[in-house]
C-alpha cells in the first residue's frame, strides 16, 4: 500500500503542531522554502511549484499566504499539485501587526482566509 504523500510549503522550520507528520514512518513529506534548511528538500517559490499535476495527497502551507505577493496564485498551485479528494492545512496569522518585515504582505481574516 502506497503510503502518502504531505508537501509543506514554507517548511524551512517545523511549524506548531506539524511535528508528527515530519517523523510519521506511515507518511512521505516533501518541504520546501524560499529559504534552506535541513529540513527542506528543494528551494522553490510557491507561485510555481514545478511537481506533477495531482501528485500530491495533502499539503500544509502554515504561517505562508500572509508572505505571498499573489496568495490566490499560490492557492491555483496547490491545487494542480493535490489529487482529487486531498486535504489542504492552511493557517495566518491574524492578530500581528507585522512580522517579517518587508515580506508581510498579506493580512487575512477569517472568511478572507477561505
Amino acid at each position: 500500500m502506497r503510503r502518502p504523500l504531505i508537501l509543506v510549503i514554507g517548511g524551512t522550520t517545523q511549524g506548531d503542531g506539524l511535528a508528527g507528520p515530519y517523523t510519521d514512518p506511515a507518511v512521505d513529506l516533501i518541504a520546501f522554502d524560499i529559504y534552506v534548511s535541513p529540513v527542506v528538500q528543494f528551494v522553490a517559490d510557491g507561485h510555481a511549484i514545478l511537481l506533477a499535476d495531482g501528485c500530491i495527497d495533502a499539503v500544509a502551507v502554515q504561517a505562508v499566504l500572509e508572505h505571498i505577493l499573489e496568495p490566490t496564485v499560490v492557492a491555483n498551485e496547490i491545487h494542480h499539485v493535490l489529487r482529487g479528494g486531498g486535504n489542504v492545512y492552511a493557517d495566518s496569522p491574524f492578530l500581528k501587526q507585522v512580522h517579517e518585515g518587508p515580506c508581510d504582505c498579506t493580512g487575512f481574516t477569517d472568511s478572507g482566509h477561505r
